[in-house]
């Protein structure tokens, strides 16, 4: 059986549901911790983590939206630094010492 076209084009209601969604402060506390806990742990800057790309482009003409997501997240990523900081450091010190090896 020959794969369909599957349209790339995204209809207005399902943005507008989306945006009500994630605009929610339920989920802009659950994502801001998905994205404070992606940051500590890959070593990434908010902007750069996957959920905070999602809602800056969902978000793309409500910043106030994307400015809460994002002190959510500076929140959390305090919070994960005092509570993960030796097991981070002991992971730097981990990975440095793999890449001289190799």
């Amino acid at each position: 059986m020959a794969r369909g076209y599957r349209s790339r084009h995204v209809s207005n209601k399902y943005n507008e549901s989306l945006k009500e969604y994630l605009g929610c402060e339920d989920e802009i506390l659950a994502y801001g911790f998905s994205v404070a806990a992606e940051s500590v742990f890959y070593e990434r800057p908010i902007e750069k983590t996957k959920i905070y790309k999602k809602y800056a482009r969902c978000f793309k003409d409500d910043l106030v939206t994307v400015k809460k997501l994002k002190r959510q997240a500076v929140k959390y990523i305090k919070i994960l630094e005092s509570y993960y900081h030796d097991k981070i450091i002991e992971n730097r010190a981990r990975r440095t010492t793999r890449s001289l090896r190799h």
